[in-house]
């Protein structure tokens, strides 16, 4: 063990002959040897002064010896670290090959009505290479949002909640038509029975079967945070805050604060005011014109949502992924992730639903349930409709395959496309790792390959992309992902039957 290095729970030390010491026994060694020499001193005189130095210079030589040699400068061959320091190498220049993230002008990425609009304005835009980072300053607070789709997401709900300002929807006028509806309620329910005694009876036992299923539903799971509590759901509020959603056309599971005091809000109000038979709500101006995508099964989506608690939507989302072949006990992983609102939950498995016959589908709920946080489950969300748009609008995909948490498809055509949700991409070190980690994963023989990207890449970036063989296909969220959005966002049908004017009908 001559001239060897250890490292113990003390510390670093040396290790001389078979003495071993720590660094941090160190200082208490010294202080012995210390009060040794000392001694020594006294009992031999002035004369052992002088030979007790000599002892010492000895063995400062002897300590010297154990020490391990190096070469003297100038002698001998030179070694391979004497060659890099006579001839050091260039200088490598990661600046001239990667793209830093910066803080970049939002009119860079957004159209004008997004940067600014009647109840916001978005201040500024930070770029991690990947996702942008707005922030979203409005007349209800300022919002710190990741990624263009959420971004938008949230001027919609704000818009929407300045709109219910302007037309001066009040507590009061909420309470008071919601009274009157109800006032009308069991009379139109007892014209039912005599009119039709024979359809209303055949139609009790298929309510009291929904309740009862309810019921079971909430006695086996909590609720997540995006859900009311169990008690509101059983009283009739859940029920009033998602007819309000529906018509207002946002989502009822939304994580905006500011939107959910309000639905909160109206939903006691019509609670109180004894709403029964139908909810007169405000007709908030919207595109409703814009024709449903993906096969026409947004409003369809919608409608679900506002009928059923979130426990029967998660039994409804259960069947459709047992349909697809998905394991149950996988199955239960995904419906009970804390995470994942009953809009994504639903949102995803319609999206694997529309592609027929595809296999692997079990891969992407495997990758799915591994999200960590709600920021994850919104970036699922966005590549199971990015999967479904691309089959239903290109080319039609007959696997899907999902390895270490990338997700790839494979369509009839024999094309390999991988779906990116990523607003600006600059050519980083990130980024060329990441594509290197893709290479690695697709099938050896992969000529042609596309990358779907929600937003878009930087000039340099597009550039060593293609050189390695790959299609772009850019934008994303602003045309495919965007018409979804104006869907999913427009106000719900009036009631036929309503019993009072609509707000907002002049």
């Amino acid at each position: 063990m001559t001239g060897s290095w250890f490292f113990g729970v003390s510390g670093r030390g040396r290790s001389c002959g078979t003495a071993r010491v720590g660094r941090g026994n160190v200082s208490a060694l010294k202080g012995r040897r210390r009060r040794v020499f000392l001694r020594r001193i006294q009992k031999r005189g002035p004369g052992g002064l002088g030979r007790s130095l000599c002892f010492g210079v000895l063995a400062a030589f002897s300590l010297l010896a154990c020490a391990p040699s190096r070469p003297l400068p100038a002698r001998g061959s030179p070694t391979a670290y004497d060659q890099l320091e006579a001839e050091p190498l260039e200088p490598f220049d990661a600046a001239a090959i990667f793209e830093a993230s910066v803080a970049v002008d939002p009119s860079t990425f957004l159209p004008a009505d997004i940067v600014e609009g009647p109840y916001h304005v978005v201040s500024g835009v930070w770029n991690d290479g990947f996702t942008n980072r707005y922030l979203l300053v409005t007349d209800f607070g300022s919002f710190e949002v990741e990624t263009t789709g959420l971004l938008r997401k949230r001027i919609h709900e704000v818009s929407v909640v300045g709109q219910l300002d302007e037309e001066e929807v009040s507590g009061n006028m909420v309470y008071f038509l919601s009274t009157a509806n109800a006032a009308r309620g069991p009379v139109e329910g007892a014209a039912q029975w005599l009119m039709n005694p024979i359809d209303s009876a055949w139609h009790v036992p298929t309510g009291m079967w929904s309740y009862a299923r309810r019921l079971v539903a909430l006695a086996g799971r909590d609720r997540t945070f995006q859900e009311d509590h169990y008690s509101e759901e059983l009283i009739g509020f859940s029920d009033a805050k998602r007819e309000w959603a529906y018509r207002l056309g946002v989502d009822v599971y939304s994580e905006n604060a500011v939107l959910q005091r309000r639905l909160n809000r109206y939903a006691w109000l019509s609670l109180g005011g004894g709403l029964t038979v139908r909810l007169p709500l405000m007709a908030v101006a919207g595109p409703a014109g814009y024709a449903l995508t993906v096969s026409g099964t947004t409003d369809q989506m919608k409608r679900e949502l506002r009928d059923r608690s979130p426990e029967e939507v998660r039994i409804d989302v259960r069947s459709r992924l047992g349909a697809m072949g998905v394991d149950p006990v996988l199955i239960e992983r995904f419906v009970s992730h804390p995470w994942y609102s009953p809009t994504r939950l639903l949102v995803i498995s319609e999206s694997l639903g529309r592609l027929v016959g595809a296999e692997g589908r079990s891969s992407f709920i495997e990758a799915a349930v591994h999200a960590d946080e709600p920021q994850e489950t919104y970036l699922f969300t966005r590549l199971a409709l990015m999967l479904a748009l691309y089959s239903e609008k290109q080319q039609e995909i007959k696997r899907v395959e999902a390895k270490d948490g990338l997700i790839w498809a494979e369509t009839i055509q024999g094309r390999r496309m991988v779906p990116l949700y990523l607003d600006w991409a600059t050519w980083s070190e990130t980024l060329n790792y990441f594509m290197e980690a893709v290479d690695g994963v697709m099938p050896p023989g992969s000529e042609n390959k596309e990358l779907l990207i929600s937003g878009w890449v930087s000039p340099r970036a597009r550039l060593r992309l293609t050189e390695t063989g790959w299609t772009l296909h850019e934008g994303v969220e602003m045309t495919w992902l965007s018409e979804v959005d104006r869907a999913a966002w427009a106000p719900g049908l009036p009631d036929p039957n309503r019993v009072l004017p609509e707000f907002g009908e002049r």
